[in-house]
C-alpha cells in the first residue's frame, strides 16, 4: 500500500502527463515537460524501491 504523499505524487503525475499535448508554438516546452516527468517517475520509483526495501529486511 502506497503512502499518502507517494499517492500524491502519482496523482500529480498522472495529471501532468494528461496535460502533455505538443505545442507548434513552442515544440520544446513538450519535450523539456517529458523530460521532467520522466525524471520524476524515477525518483518515485527509486523512493518505493528503497521504501520496499527498508521494509523487508529482518
Amino acid at each position: 500500500m502506497l503512502r499518502k504523499p507517494e499517492q500524491d505524487r502519482l496523482h500529480d503525475l498522472a495529471s501532468r502527463v494528461a496535460r502533455l499535448i505538443p505545442s507548434r508554438r513552442d515544440p520544446e516546452a513538450f519535450h523539456a515537460e517529458k523530460s521532467e516527468i520522466a525524471h520524476d517517475l524515477r525518483q518515485l520509483a527509486d523512493t518505493l524501491t528503497a521504501t520496499r526495501t527498508e521494509r523487508t529486511k529482518p
